[in-house]
């Protein structure tokens, strides 16, 4: 399977195929999803209906450690909190964090 930019609209997209010797364009929306669904069939594995195997335990370099924050360390990181930025990836407003500062303490 091969998508290449066309030449007479950059925005189409051209959905190459192999059927045995032959390389054919996708041209339809069904043949491409049917294209696009044998790929991605032959890249994930089916696994048998039943008991999941267990793994073994595999060392690790950083084992994860229990971290606990006190009250006066959360404090501290919501005081430092500048309420004029935009909000995170967290998607919350500083300012909602910061001004009830005591009560999420």
């Amino acid at each position: 399977m091969q998508i290449q930019k066309g030449k007479r609209n950059p925005e189409y997209q051209i959905l190459k195929y192999n059927e045995g010797n032959e390389q054919k364009i996708a041209g339809d929306d069904k043949c491409k999803a049917d294209v696009l669904a044998e790929f991605f069939s032959s890249v994930f594995t089916l696994e048998p209906d039943g008991e999941v195997p267990v793994m073994d335990d595999v060392p690790t370099r950083f084992p994860c450690v229990d971290r606990l924050f006190n009250q006066e360390e959360i404090i501290k990181l919501l005081r430092a909190l500048e309420p004029s930025k935009s909000p995170g990836p967290d998607e919350l407003h500083p300012q909602t964090l910061k001004t009830p500062r005591g009560d999420l303490t």
